[in-house]
């Protein structure tokens, strides 16, 4: 889990228009395969800052048509679990990006409950 601008994702991705070039991307790591099926991954965000974050969802690799369909407000001093299936990115959309802190992750163990960005 780290996180990258956009213009460098898109160059490890080797893709064009799919990332905002000066935006902050969360990379997770894709959830645990077997065989044909995905298993469902999950990772605990905190807001460390003063002011609320907006995260959204992003599938890696794809045009971002979606973004913002799904948003978490992730308030100051707040935590969060997230679970998802696949490969996914989390978008800083507002806030400072710095204050984002990855507190914990699994690529498995994800619930339904925790689908709060509609990732699963």
């Amino acid at each position: 889990v780290r996180l990258i601008c956009g213009d460098e994702l898109s160059a490890m991705d080797g893709v064009d228009d799919c990332y905002r070039e000066s935006g902050f991307y969360l990379l997770l790591p894709s959830s645990d395969q077997f065989f044909v099926v995905m298993s469902t991954g999950w990772v605990v965000l905190a807001n460390a800052g003063a002011h609320a974050l907006q995260l959204a969802s992003q599938r890696r690799m794809r045009a971002r048509d979606d973004d913002e369909k799904h948003v978490y407000s992730l308030n100051a001093g707040e935590k969060v679990r997230l679970s998802y299936r696949g490969h996914w990115t989390l978008v800083i959309l507002s806030g400072n990006a710095a204050d984002l802190r990855c507190v914990s992750y699994d690529t498995s163990g994800g619930t339904p409950e925790d689908d709060l960005l509609n990732m699963c």
